[in-house]
């Protein structure tokens, strides 16, 4: 099972779940759906906006359980 953090880390950050939606240009559910463990997938280039955005990496984003 794959883990997402991404609840965390914007919480860590100050950063709300729209903040990041218009930092990055993405649809809010799509947010929403990650920080929530509900998104059955993600794809590449959305992954490398939120850890650019974020100034972190994918192993700090997402983790297998």
């Amino acid at each position: 099972m794959i883990k997402c953090h991404l609840k965390t880390i914007l919480k860590e950050r100050n950063l709300t779940q729209k903040e990041l939606c218009i930092m990055i240009n993405a649809r809010p559910s799509t947010i929403c759906d990650l920080c929530n463990n509900n998104a059955d997938y993600i794809k590449f280039p959305l992954l490398y906006d939120i850890c650019n955005a974020l100034n972190c990496g994918i192993s700090d984003i997402l983790t297998i359980k």
